[in-house]
């Protein structure tokens, strides 16, 4: 619209009274403060867009909350959000992209559900070759059947975190 008000002032110039060429001033006018009202709410828009997707993924990838630190944000609550810093939506895009990268590289490293059965089934075997020995009796062993495969089956997922240095859950 601007560029059309200027092309319009350029081949009229000589034709347009003075009355006629402030008319048209004044038009060239308005259009470019509404331009730069568009402006400044598209920035608004974008800041405000901005600063939702940072909360997000700020929170995914477990930076600090501003409540938790009552010392530097004095009456922060939740809804003040998490501290991201100088990081913008790009760049904490990013960081949840490695972080994405490294869990699924993780994961396909993960033994299993085969591997942990298989695991489970040996340490079951070897509970019921000791267990009898100190309650003297192999039938109550039996009886506890399932029970005692659900902890042989968490003695195996235990056994694959402390091999690949997890710890506890």
């Amino acid at each position: 619209m601007a560029a059309d008000l200027i092309a319009r002032l350029d081949v009229m110039h000589r034709y347009v009274s003075p009355r006629g060429l402030e008319e048209l001033c004044a038009e060239a006018k308005a259009a470019l403060e509404a331009k730069d009202a568009e402006i400044a709410r598209l920035r608004l828009a974008l800041t405000a867009m901005n600063d939702e997707i940072s909360q997000t993924l700020g929170k995914a990838l477990d930076y600090p909350w501003f409540k938790d630190d009552p010392v530097n944000f004095p009456g922060a609550t939740e809804e003040a959000g998490v501290c991201v810093g100088d990081e913008v939506a790009e760049s904490l895009a990013i960081g949840a992209a490695r972080e994405i990268a490294a869990l699924k590289a993780r994961l396909a490293a993960a033994p299993g559900d085969a591997q942990i059965e298989a695991a489970a089934e040996r340490i079951w075997g070897e509970w019921c070759l000791w267990a009898p020995s100190i309650t003297k009796s192999r039938p109550v062993w039996a009886d506890l059947d399932e029970g005692n495969r659900d902890i042989a089956r968490h003695l195996a997922r235990a056994a694959f975190r402390a091999a690949q240095g997890e710890g506890k859950e």
